[in-house]
């Protein structure tokens, strides 16, 4: 077993956290989704609680009385059981209070939504910065053999030394931003570990053109998102608390039965006693009506909070999906500048060898296709997020 652990942590090591295990992560993980869980067990005993006014309630006593005057001690033991018969407001009560545990349960859901789509961005930004890595290394390599072949030239006399000095100048920058490059890579690792809280050294993946079926997505956001539905139950909610309301207007009744024995040095008291208590309130000054006015304003209240929501949520899905159709039209066509920028790389750097070009030209073509495969990554990271958003949205 012990070996199976250390093998899996060095499998880790070569092959890095992948997507898929750090969105298992941070379902596990995650601040705010092991508080949400705590609240969940804390409403559990909440139910308990309103559960406890409508089950019966059983009650002793026991007493001891000492009279100096005549010596005489009194000793009582008293046992009752009360039980509510029909007591509308605290089922009422324990509706609203099942009602939050599945509030909270929904809210769970939310939030473990909400921090996937936080891994994908965090994941997909150290990604990137890893693309970056990979770009800076193929750029030194590059810069390391033109000096090389500069370096040769200029020892047969075929090239001066500013061609020389260009070719060192090319190198140091180049390694200066592989440098830049890995710290940004371990910056977004940490914060990557942050949220996951572990330490993550490498991850694995690569970006990917996934496509997913957009068919009537407003219609899936309207099921399925878990944000809407947070807010539809805090509308059921709120009604269940008028119901709460309303019920203070009905009559409790509650019978109660107990067993009493008292005795003295004269008298013996043994026997039980049963009771049927009904609790009625004839006028309370209104309270009752402004408590149900109260709540009714507060459904109205969670009502319009819904329809803004939907209303903003569907709003960012257009944008969302907007957003993807035009990141992957502008993929297609800086993959195509990056075909002819390679291939512009390679002429140049062919007829400088030849001595037909110089140095100059295969420094522009170099830097311009630095700036298009970054440009191309940066686009394949914002399709990346675009797509997190519409996965966060409609499922």
């Amino acid at each position: 077993m012990k070996f199976l652990l250390i093998f899996l942590i060095a499998l880790r090591a070569v092959y890095g956290i992948t997507l898929e295990k750090a969105l298992e992560l941070g379902k596990l993980r995650a601040t705010e989704v092991r508080l949400s869980e705590l609240e969940i067990k804390r409403l559990e005993q909440e139910i308990r609680k309103v559960r406890a006014s409508v089950l019966p309630q059983v009650r002793s006593q026991v007493g001891f009385t000492y009279l100096s005057e005549d010596s005489q001690s009194i000793r009582e033991f008293s046992i009752s059981l009360e039980q509510p018969i029909f007591n509308l407001s605290a089922l009422e009560a324990l509706k609203v209070a099942r009602g939050q545990k599945k509030l909270e349960e929904l809210i769970l859901q939310d939030i473990t939504k909400e921090v996937e789509r936080q891994v994908r961005v965090l994941f997909f930004s150290a990604l990137l910065r890893k693309e970056y890595v990979s770009l800076a290394v193929d750029n030194l390599k590059f810069w390391e053999e033109n000096l090389r072949f500069v370096e040769g030239k200029f020892s047969a006399g075929v090239l001066p030394k500013v061609e020389l000095l260009r070719a060192k100048a090319e190198l140091s920058k180049a390694n200066a931003e592989l440098e830049r490059a890995k710290n940004e890579y371990q910056n977004a690792l940490r914060n990557l570990g942050l949220l996951l809280k572990t330490q993550i050294d490498d991850i694995s993946g690569e970006f990917e053109l996934k496509k997913i079926e957009l068919g009537d997505i407003e219609k899936e956001l309207i099921q399925n998102n878990s944000t809407l539905k947070v807010e539809s139950k805090r509308i059921e909610i709120a009604k269940s608390a008028v119901e709460f309301q309303k019920s203070r207007y009905y009559p409790t009744v509650s019978a109660f039965a107990s067993y009493l024995n008292s005795s003295a040095r004269i008298k013996q008291n043994d026997g039980f006693s049963f009771q049927l208590r009904l609790n009625a309130e004839i006028f309370d000054g209104y309270a009752k009506d402004a408590s149900v006015a109260q709540a009714n304003i507060e459904v109205l209240k969670q009502t319009e909070k819904f329809e803004d929501l939907k209303l903003e949520l569907l709003t960012k899905l257009r944008n969302s999906v907007g957003n993807l159709r035009a990141i992957s039209a502008r993929i297609d066509a800086i993959e195509q500048s990056n075909q002819s920028a390679k291939e512009a790389l390679r002429l140049s750097t062919e007829r400088y060898r030849f001595g037909i070009a110089s140095q100059l030209e295969v420094l522009e073509a170099r830097r311009n296709l630095n700036q298009i495969q970054a440009e191309l990554l940066n686009a394949l990271y914002e399709y990346q997020l675009s797509l997190s958003d519409v996965i966060r949205l409609i499922r």
